[in-house]
């Protein structure tokens, strides 16, 4: 292939389309488990949290705070996506680690012409050096805790580190 296919802009597409396509094929292979279970009854009576309203899961996050931790924010997400096919959450958490990987990109590729090969190069550093990769980008707890939470911080940070190093 020509140099000029991989510093194109359609390269760039394509290539974060084959991300989210291989992270929507993993997300579809990773079942419900561990924390994911808990989070399917609510903590306030123990009834199954996509029976509920919302309001149950403010009731089941208060309640939460006082026996569990202070991840209120993120778990209540979590027993929101139990109202869901996990169809949902693949889809959405798929579209999560592509803009993380395109965030990183941003930062790394800032003012410079399209690289669909380091945008790849940068979804394999982060797949190999994840210690727990299934845990972090995966498991549904783990990636509305972790990755969800990633992403925030790197839409929040990535101008001040833009700024920083240009």
């Amino acid at each position: 292939m020509k140099k000029d296919f991989f510093t194109s802009s359609h390269s760039l597409i394509i290539s974060s389309i084959l991300v989210y396509i291989i992270m929507l094929f993993l997300n579809i292979l990773t079942p419900y488990v561990a924390d994911d279970y808990v989070y399917m009854f609510s903590f306030f009576d123990k009834k199954p949290i996509a029976e509920g309203t919302l309001i149950d899961v403010a009731k089941s996050m208060y309640v939460h705070s006082y026996k569990m931790n202070g991840r209120i924010l993120s778990h209540s997400i979590e027993q929101i996506f139990m109202f869901f096919p996990k169809i949902v959450f693949n889809l959405i958490n798929a579209g999560v680690f592509t803009a993380v990987i395109y965030n990183i990109y941003k930062i790394i590729n800032y003012k410079n012409e399209p690289n669909s090969i380091l945008f790849i190069l940068i979804t394999m550093v982060v797949w190999i050096f994840t210690p727990v990769f299934g845990e972090v980008f995966l498991w549904q707890v783990g990636s509305v805790n972790y990755l969800w939470s990633i992403l925030l911080g790197l839409a929040f940070l990535s101008v001040y580190i833009i700024k920083y190093v240009y």
